[in-house]
């Protein structure tokens, strides 16, 4: 009963950032926007899961669309789990709380873990319910069909987040040995994803060939993959013990890790506790300096930033992967752009390069929960005697600060391979500072709008909020928007290279302009209503 009680305790104060608030109108269900996200989405998949689909079924192959989406989502929580781990498990704002508690240990790995796996439930369904759908559009199966696949979506998730976490313990481990554990935690996970990342991409030859090759990849995932295997046979002919061997797979490592975690869970908390109370107590040794009031804010926003392992991996994950895409540019020219792309795009490497850059950044959103991360800290923030026009200026000078760094090494790698000139370089800075501070515009104007004061870990805020969340589909948009207006431009209006970047960075900075001008008059009025 007291477990029950903890997870239900948990979860009542987690569920709450799938809910949107409309303030105009309070009877309006909450969950109405994220509801319709999920649709529209999952829509989307759909269509492209059909098209795949549907040549499969002509030959009695439909079943490997859901072998596909099974490993698919398999990679995903896998994904998932390494960056959520840190901020659900082992950073949560309710440790000390826990931990004072007479709860026992394995009660309390037991509710983290739950607590990431219904988050993974969650944006698993995005793939497998289209998957679902599609296959019983073609097969027509029967009852049998919708048991098994409603427990195989139960235990999909179970195998790759024992294994996030059990790298996310790792990683745990020896930065909290570090003084400058938050620094270990940013290296290693980001190794861990860069890996996956090339493993993935010297694999897309043989994605390319799926279709052709679609049975004999099916016997190959299956073979490595056992639930993959067993899920396909149950639904085919139920068999008492392939349903036995898929539930032991999967439960018996979970229960195995719940039981070795516990042991060490709290020690490595302590350590990292105790580590983070040094570093405390060295700073305030120091001499406080005085400062300008926008620089002390741009400090304390890098010391908030560079205290969350979260907040950077997943603001930096998208600059540290351009850099690593610029060496390689080096290595292998526009030859390793278009293979990672997977098609041909017959652009020059300037062009190819630009649009690398204009991603990276595009989908790099700082503040999109800077806002929300000040916390109840918030309202002491109201009452000193500062412009909210100032604070908003520190985030933005933030942004500039850690992304900069990260796109001066990209063009350098550029230019020690290929010729550039004087008014290609310009473009390329220009288009890039631009980037970052409409970004970083946006990111405050969503957040100012969807903010999130009332959380108890950073993944809240930086991975499952409003703010980030639509943060993220507009950089979407004004890359694809750039991508479209360049092919355009080119193909059918014959506007030469120059002109249409130039006509873009124009474009963007009229843009920005007027996105400043809004957050600089409209956003003071919405920060005197934040409270906590």
């Amino acid at each position: 009963m007291k477990l029950f009680s903890l997870l239900r305790a948990t979860l009542s104060q987690d569920m709450n950032l799938f809910k949107y608030e409309f303030k105009n109108d309070s009877k309006v269900s909450k969950k109405v926007f994220p509801v319709l996200l999920f649709l529209m989405v999952s829509a989307s998949l759909g269509v492209l899961i059909y098209r795949v689909a549907k040549p499969l079924a002509s030959l009695n192959l439909t079943f490997i669309i859901l072998s596909i989406c099974i490993i698919g989502v398999t990679i995903l929580s896998f994904f998932e789990g390494i960056v959520k781990s840190q901020g659900i498990i082992f950073e949560s704002k309710d440790n000390d709380l826990l931990l004072s508690l007479p709860i026992k240990k394995s009660y309390i790995i037991f509710v983290r873990i739950t607590k990431l796996l219904i988050f993974e439930y969650l944006y698993n369904l995005l793939f497998l319910l289209p998957a679902f759908i599609i296959y019983i559009y073609f097969e027509h199966p029967g009852f049998n069909f919708y048991v098994i696949s409603f427990l195989m979506t139960l235990l999909i998730p179970i195998i790759p987040t024992i294994l996030a976490c059990f790298i996310g313990y790792i990683v745990k481990m020896f930065s909290s040995k570090s003084n400058s554990k938050k620094l270990v935690q940013l290296l290693l996970t980001s190794v861990v994803f860069i890996g996956i990342f090339f493993i993935n991409m010297y694999s897309r030859k043989a994605l390319q060939t799926f279709i052709s090759n679609a049975k004999s990849i099916n016997e190959i995932i299956t073979k490595i993959y056992y639930p993959t295997g067993a899920y396909l046979n149950l639904i085919n002919e139920f068999n008492f013990l392939t349903l036995i061997k898929l539930l032991a797979i999967n439960i018996l490592p979970f229960i195995l890790f719940i039981l070795i975690a516990s042991k060490f869970y709290f020690r490595i908390i302590s350590d990292s506790i105790n580590t983070s109370n040094k570093q405390s107590k060295k700073y305030n040794s120091n001499m406080i300096k005085k400062r300008s009031v926008t620089m002390a804010l741009v400090k304390k926003e890098l010391t908030k930033y560079f205290s969350s392992v979260t907040y950077m991996l997943n603001t930096t994950f998208g600059l540290i992967l351009m850099v690593v895409l610029s060496v390689l540019f080096i290595v292998k020219g526009d030859a390793a752009i278009n293979k990672l792309l997977g098609v041909n795009l017959n652009a020059t490497a300037f062009v190819i390069f630009y649009f690398l850059i204009l991603f990276s950044l595009a989908m790099t959103s700082i503040t999109s929960s800077s806002i929300s991360l000040e916390g109840k800290s918030i309202n002491i923030l109201k009452a000193l005697p500062i412009k909210y026009q100032t604070i908003l200026n520190s985030k933005i000078i933030t942004c500039f600060i850690i992304e900069m760094p990260f796109v001066l090494i990209s063009i350098i790698a550029y230019i020690l391979k290929f010729d550039i000139s004087i008014l290609s370089l310009g473009q390329l800075l220009i288009s890039g500072a631009i980037l970052i501070f409409i970004s970083a515009v946006i990111g405050l104007l969503i957040n100012t709008r969807y903010p999130k004061f009332n959380w108890n870990n950073d993944t809240e805020v930086v991975k499952q909020s409003m703010s980030s969340t639509v943060s993220v589909f507009i950089g979407m948009g004004i890359f694809i928007f750039n991508l479209i207006t360049y092919i355009v431009a080119i193909r059918k209006l014959h506007f030469s290279q120059t002109l249409t970047i130039n006509l873009q960075i124009l474009v963007l900075l009229i843009i920005s302009m007027i996105l400043y001008h809004v957050l600089m008059t409209w956003g003071p009025k919405e920060y005197k209503k934040f409270s906590i």
